[in-house]
């Protein structure tokens, strides 16, 4: 699902969302098209992803090993989006070297194995820019970049009441980042849970970080 930019105040930059939902649904609205819609009209261009996903037994398994999904199915499904995306660029009036990826929960591993994956292959594209909403955890993967500089940026937001996927667990990996990935910004929010969202209607500072991320482009893009 494609969301072009405002026409009055494209900034030509571009992002690819890839929505949360544990690896077994989609949450295109709440962690996608919800995102995208804002994004756009502040000039952001956005595609939102519905990638392939798995099943879960009656124990709570993978029906398929998710080593497989990932280098299988979902690879297919991210190389397919990155290539519409830069397909898209002239025509949609942004950089081919300004777009982006985003991801919340299972959509962030997606985004944070995809940058490794092209960093480390020294593939032709990788990230420009990357959104880790409620993820990130490749702590051993960060250490095997030895340059640190051929790294994107990275946006990265966390409540710290998050159940499901708790700060102490998050926190090696996201403190890593910002300390060594320039101009990488990490927000704790200190409400918010997992799978907070836009966070409409929370009534807490949580509902700032898509505020946060798009000053953040700017700052990284515009002097």
């Amino acid at each position: 699902m494609i969301f072009p930019a405002s026409e009055s105040n494209n900034k030509h930059i571009a992002t690819i969302i890839f929505p949360g939902g544990g690896f077994v649904t989609n949450w295109v609205d709440k962690e996608g098209t919800d995102l995208a819609l804002w994004l756009s009209n502040q000039g952001i261009t956005c595609m939102v992803v519905k990638y392939r996903t798995n099943k879960k037994d009656a124990n709570g398994k993978f029906i398929i090993p998710m080593e497989k999904v990932y280098f299988e199915e979902l690879k297919k499904d991210v190389n397919a989006s990155v290539m519409t995306m830069t397909g898209l660029a002239d025509k949609l009036k942004f950089d081919k070297d300004k777009i982006g990826v985003l991801g919340f929960s299972a959509g962030g591993f997606i985004s944070e194995w995809l940058t490794f994956t092209t960093v480390s292959e020294k593939m032709p594209w990788k990230p420009a820019f990357v959104g880790l909403i409620y993820a990130g955890d490749k702590i051993k993967l960060l250490e095997n970049v030895k340059d640190k500089s051929t790294l994107p940026p990275f946006f990265m937001a966390i409540a710290r009441d998050d159940k499901k996927w708790t700060l102490k667990r998050a926190l090696p990996f996201l403190s890593a980042v910002v300390a060594e990935v320039d101009k990488s910004e990490l927000h704790v929010y200190s409400k918010g849970d997992h799978g907070f969202g836009l966070a409409y209607n929370e009534g807490h500072s949580v509902e700032m970080w898509k505020n946060s991320f798009y000053n953040w482009l700017l700052d990284i893009y515009e002097k």
